[in-house]
This record gives structure tokens, sequence and C-alpha cells, in this order.
């Protein structure tokens, strides 16, 4: 699937790998900052209001997608020769609350089975803000409960379930969340005696939603890193056993023990 910028909006495209079959179907609305698909369901999260909320959008593929028949593979001249569809159905839009900062951002979503079944969607998100010195960040996280049995439903100020602040001297360079959407990593910095110092951050979020994250740093400060956080490329965090996979622009890859975590 990739994105082509039309002249007022987006054109989708969709290819089912067992058929052949390619379909473009027409977005309106932002570049999403990230994409799902969880079949027969497709969601969309964007930053709106000139950057300063969430928007999610849950859209049902077209049908003529999944068809069984067989099309004969043949390459595309030009994106004008590829049929178009129609979005079976709209499902939900959801926009998030105001809040006082200058910028929210779209970091990490929820990792979904596609295969299962959509039942909610959660979204790590960063808010910025400047008081005249400082930033000021604060990562917020997003639960949106989706009802695939409605259609066409339109959601406004929904509120962060939780919000907590991390050291932002520069901001933070990656986020990574678990599996569970209960549990998220981060390299930022502070000040500390008058020299910036890189930090692993961890959060866990209670499944009570009523309880106050937990956040707390995943290295001691004297434990320096044994790379450059700013050439991290991706990280991934096992939840069980506590390991944080972290690969580097340089090509080099580093496996961090933090034992386990899912305790806190």
């Amino acid at each position: 699937m990739s994105f082509v910028k039309g002249p007022y909006s987006y054109k989708v495209l969709l290819l089912n790998t067992d058929t052949n079959l390619t379909l473009q179907v027409g977005y309106t609305g932002i570049l999403p900052a990230a994409i799902q698909i969880c079949l027969p369901y497709i969601i969309f999260m964007s930053e709106s209001n000139k950057g300063t909320k969430i928007k999610v959008q849950v859209r049902e593929l077209p049908k003529e997608l999944f068809s069984n028949t067989m099309v004969e593979y043949k390459p595309y001249q030009d994106d004008s020769d590829i049929p178009w569809a129609n979005w079976h159905s709209s499902v939900v839009d959801y926009e998030s609350d105001t809040q006082p900062a200058d910028s929210i951002r779209v970091e990490r979503v929820e990792n979904m089975d596609s295969s299962s079944e959509l039942k909610s969607i959660t979204v790590l998100a960063r808010r910025c803000s400047w008081n005249g010195t400082a930033n000021l960040e604060q990562m917020a996280v997003f639960h949106f409960p989706v009802d695939t049995s409605r259609r066409n439903v339109h959601i406004t100020e929904w509120p962060a379930t939780y919000t907590f602040s991390i050291p932002s001297l520069n901001g933070t360079w990656h986020n990574f969340m678990g599996s569970t959407g209960r549990r998220t990593v981060c390299f930022s910095q502070q000040r500390v005696n008058n020299r910036t110092e890189e930090v692993l951050m961890k959060a866990s979020l209670p499944k009570n939603d009523s309880m106050a994250p937990i956040v707390h740093r995943l290295l001691v400060p004297e434990m320096d890193l044994p790379f450059d956080p700013h050439q991290c490329s991706r990280i991934y965090l096992e939840e069980a056993t506590g390991r944080l996979f972290v690969t580097l622009k340089t090509g080099g890859a580093y496996l961090l023990e933090l034992g386990p975590i899912n305790h806190l």
C-alpha cells in the first residue's frame, strides 16, 4: 500500500498479493502519520487542527479486494490504469481533546495482529510546548475503543487515558510501545551538573485507568549507553524478558538485558 498525492486528496493503492488485484481508493484528509490494517479494516492516524490534535479514522476495506478471482499480473504504466473502488463503509472518526500544547505528534501505535478482531486502538503521542525558556514535553497514551457493529460514528474531544512528563532538553528521539500497549520506552535527555545526559526511560501503564503511570529510568545514572542514541534507527521492547533490541543507522545492533520488567 502506498500514498500518491493528488491535487486535493490522496490515493491509497491496495494490493491483494494472493490474487494480484490492485485497487485505488480516495482518501481525503491529512497525510497519515501511521497506518494499521486489521482485516477487513484499515486505520489511519494523523495530526489535525494545525498539529494540535490526534485524528483516528477507521474504514472498512473495499469488498472487491477480497475476491478469490485471480487477476493476470501486469505492470501499470500509469496509475490512471488502476481501477477505482470505494471504502465499503466508514466505521468511526476520532479526534483528541484540546490541550495547552504547541504541537502533538503520533509516536507509536500498538502492534496489531492483522487477523485479530478490532476492538480498540492504542496510540502513544508526544505533546510539546515552549514556556519561554525550555521545552515542556509530555507523553500521552490514548485508548480508542472501536465498535465494528456501528457505522459513521464521529467522536471529538476524546481525552488521553494516561499522561506523563519526561526529561526534555532537546526532545525524545525514539519511542517504542510494547505489544500489550501497557509499557513504553523512550530515549531522552536531561541536564545534570552542567552536562547533558542521555536517559533511557520506561513507563508502565496500570490496567486500572484511574492509577497514575509508573515512570522511571531503566539504567542508573552511572551507567552509560554503549552507543549514541542519536544513531538509533529502531528499538524494540520484549516486555516479558525486559530485553531491548536496538539497531543503529551505522548497521550495528545491540541487545540490552534489562531484567524482567513486566511486574512494574
